[in-house]
């Protein structure tokens, strides 16, 4: 361990242990506020109310900041609230406290090839006791095969339904480029993508696209040209292409290329092939969401997209949707005209569905999942209302706080980006949600604190994992950098 390391751990272990006083004040402030607070709670006039039917849910996965999220939407509109995790540290996991769950089981087993049949068996044990009517897996990483063997057993032998998507559509979504194909199959926009087995196709795509487009050339083994094509001269084309060695038994893959840095990353609840619940945010910074406004013609343009993919789908299709969209721009006669294009598509539940904020938002939700129970009449989409961006504060403290005095220390940045980046975690704060942090459920968000606080305190600094300061989980090196908050 470096004298400069034994240094940053010092002083980060003293700035954390001098917030544990400020965190506990600020918990005890924040049940006062609550004991003040004597309006009747949503709950409590759901379940009262003419016609009200409540289920049992369960949640594995419950320790990211989605499937917490869901948990309490779900107990704010009435309903019981079963929450499965397993615990690999001395300390319990943070969502054990919670005032949202009904009950939480510990796991002994979780859901990999070495323990699939007792974890499933755990989890049909708690179904029955529990009598749950439903269960939604937000778990990360996710054991998809296993998974969906759970599914069947757990359908097959109770009441209990799964939402999850059905084997078959398991190929169209195992990587972006199945689903690009897929979506492509369907006559949906998208980026052109070509195999090409000889220099002379690539010249020929070239030529179709008469320099209106741009391309990126990937080998077989994963390696890229260095260049986009074509260059900004034909010399300068041909002898990129010439440099390519590319043959019929070994084609390499001619993808369209945009250069924009606007992106979008999209969450939707389906059921039955039907669109319940959208929301859309754009990637503007990591870790970090920000709904885009539903009237936006933006959010209209990617919600039909997500529509479009759904009736494709058909009636059988029930679970989550992620699209990522690239944006390109085309300069045309009345200015400049944008094309939205999906770069990857995934059924599993992510951060964005943090995007469904507040009392409505919480309604959304349960309404659009519920449905699966034919619970709900009728098939009206509901969009999530543009709300408070959602941020990490781990990250943020780490990467906004913590980083840049490093670099200040160390002379790579200056006094005024310092302040800059002092100034976006003030903005977050003031005016953004944390992901873990909820005004009548704050134990949680306290308790994951301390524990990462613990944690950094007691590892050498460089040697300190980034997913133990950031609450929001990472997205999978394959996808874009696209938030997962």
């Amino acid at each position: 361990m470096t004298l400069v390391s034994r240094l940053q751990s010092l002083a980060l272990t003293g700035f954390l242990l001098s917030l544990f006083p400020l965190s506990v004040a600020l918990l005890c402030f924040n049940y006062a506020l609550l004991a003040l607070d004597l309006k009747p709670s949503l709950r409590g006039r759901l379940r009262r109310s003419r016609g009200f039917q409540r289920h049992n849910l369960l949640i594995t996965g419950i320790e990211t900041p989605h499937g917490l999220h869901l948990a309490r939407a779900f107990h704010s509109t009435g309903h019981n609230v079963t929450a499965a995790a397993t615990e690999h540290r001395l300390l319990p996991v943070h969502v054990r406290f919670s005032a949202v769950l009904w009950r939480f089981y510990q796991l002994k087993h979780t859901l990999t090839d070495e323990s699939a049949s007792e974890s499933i068996k755990e989890i049909l044990d708690i179904v029955q006791n529990e009598n749950i009517d439903l269960w939604i897996d937000c778990s990360q990483p996710r054991h998809s095969s296993q998974l969906r063997h759970a599914k069947a057993v757990v359908e097959r032998r109770s009441r209990c339904l799964v939402f999850l998507p059905s084997d078959k559509y398991t190929d169209l979504f195992a990587s972006s480029d199945a689903f690009l194909s897929y979506a492509h199959s369907q006559g949906l926009p998208g980026l052109d993508s070509y195999q090409v087995g000889s220099r002379a196709e690539i010249h020929d795509v070239l030529n179709t696209s008469r320099g209106k487009k741009r391309y990126k050339l990937t080998g077989p083994d994963g390696a890229r040209a260095k260049s986009v094509l074509p260059r900004r001269t034909l010399s300068q084309t041909y002898h990129e292409i010439s440099e390519v060695m590319v043959q019929k038994d070994s084609p390499w893959q001619l993808k369209q290329h945009v250069e924009s840095q606007e992106r979008y990353t999209t969450v939707g609840v389906v059921v039955k092939g039907h669109l319940w619940a959208f929301a859309a945010s754009p990637v503007s910074a990591p870790q970090y969401l920000d709904s885009l406004p539903p009237r936006s013609a933006t959010n209209k343009a990617l919600r039909s997209y997500v529509e479009a993919l759904c009736r494709g789908l058909g009636d059988d299709f029930t679970g989550h949707i992620n699209i990522d969209f690239v944006t390109d721009e085309t300069p045309s006669l009345t200015g400049v005209e944008k094309s939205h294009f999906p770069v990857d598509g995934r059924v599993e539940p992510g951060a964005s569905l943090l995007l469904f904020q507040g009392l409505h938002g919480y309604l959304v939700l349960a309404r659009a999942y519920l449905a699966v129970l034919a619970s709900v009449a009728d098939d009206v989409l509901i969009k999530a209302r543009a709300g408070r961006g959602v941020y990490s504060l781990g990250y943020d403290i780490s990467q906004l706080a913590i980083l840049p005095v490093e670099k200040l220390l160390t002379f790579r940045i200056g006094i005024i980006q310092l302040f800059g980046e002092f100034a976006t975690l003030a903005g977050h704060i003031l005016v953004g949600q944390e992901c873990v942090y909820d005004f009548r459920d704050p134990l949680p968000f306290c308790v994951a604190t301390q524990k990462r606080a613990k944690y950094i305190a007691s590892t050498d600094f460089d040697k300190i994992d980034q997913n133990d300061i950031i609450i929001i989980s990472q997205p999978p090196d394959s996808q874009p950098a696209i938030p997962a908050c």
